[in-house]
């Protein structure tokens, strides 16, 4: 079959009866204005021609795959990505405190990377901030986060205690605090830090979105083959202060890169710290983005079993 579900010489039971029904590839309504033959589809913004796999004009966003042709599809993966404006990160919220949000029905809205957020909710806004923040610094070289934009699957985002990456729900858990962690090596059963220093909550909302870019991409949103790669180092392995090869992949790949691309820039005068391990606890800054700490609130570091647990 071919990729982009265009075959030329389709018959339907519209055609037979002339109904003209005017709907196919992911849905759009065909547009046969420019290709008389057919296989032209409407996507709103651009004209997506299904015989080539490719747009009639360039992505709007072409800037920030600049190994892809400005035209192409879905990352030549239609399978696997929507294209343009998948709106696949739903950011879930409630607007009650305290008590009250036991009451509240809880709220969806859907991250748009092109539309700003005009709203109050501050997990909301801390959520848009952190990721336009990563994107606007031209710090993910992957295109983690427009990537999960692009899927076909949903993935979802909520606040929690702890922040992690829940792949039976496809949920990102998220904490909006940072994170205080250090450099350092293994010494008699406990790990000590020689290098001292704090990350971003930013940073750790996209530890937790590379989880899931990685789910989605390397290991095909396959339960078992994720499973096997978070399988828990021994004691004995060299690597055993990361946990598992999956938060190795994601410190080492995802989040390392990050971070030399925040300091060369934004975060020069207030730089994050690398890390070569899982460990770190919580702490709260003034802003997502940075590593200010707030002093309207108790400056105190909240260590966790792991405080990016997933």
């Amino acid at each position: 079959m071919y990729p982009y579900f265009f075959n030329s010489t389709q018959t339907t039971v519209c055609s037979i009866f002339n109904l003209g029904y005017s709907y196919g590839f992911n849905g759009k309504e065909k547009d046969n204005e420019i290709n008389v033959s057919g296989g032209d589809y409407d996507f709103g913004e651009r004209i997506f021609d299904g015989r080539l796999g490719r747009w009639l004009s360039i992505d709007p966003l072409f800037s920030n795959y600049s190994s892809l042709t400005p035209y192409n599809f879905s990352n030549n993966s239609p399978n696997l990505f929507l294209d343009p404006d998948g709106r696949t990160i739903t950011i879930y919220y409630k607007n009650s405190k305290g008590i009250f949000r036991l009451f509240e029905k809880q709220k969806e809205i859907i991250y748009d990377p092109n539309v700003p957020y005009t709203g109050n909710n501050e997990f909301v806004k801390s959520v848009y901030d952190s990721y336009n923040f990563i994107r606007e610094n031209n710090a993910d070289d992957k295109g983690v986060i427009l990537g999960l934009c692009k899927s076909t699957t949903n993935f979802r985002i909520e606040k929690a205690r702890f922040s992690k990456f829940d792949y039976m729900t496809n949920t990102i858990y998220w904490s909006a605090k940072g994170l205080d962690v250090g450099w350092g090596e293994q010494k008699e059963g406990s790990y000590r830090y020689s290098t001292h220093g704090y990350q971003s909550a930013a940073t750790g909302l996209f530890h937790e979105t590379a989880h899931a870019f990685n789910f989605l991409t390397k290991y095909k949103l396959n339960i078992k083959l994720y499973e096997q790669a978070r399988k828990q180092y021994t004691e004995n392995d060299n690597d055993y202060a990361y946990d598992d090869p999956e938060e190795k992949d994601v410190i080492d790949n995802y989040e390392t890169p990050l971070i030399l691309k925040l300091n060369a820039g934004p975060s020069k005068d207030n730089p994050e710290t690398i890390r070569n391990n899982h460990e770190g606890g919580q702490v709260a800054f003034k802003e997502v983005t940075s590593i200010k700490k707030d002093n309207s609130k108790k400056d105190k570091v909240k260590k966790t079993e792991k405080a990016n647990g997933g």
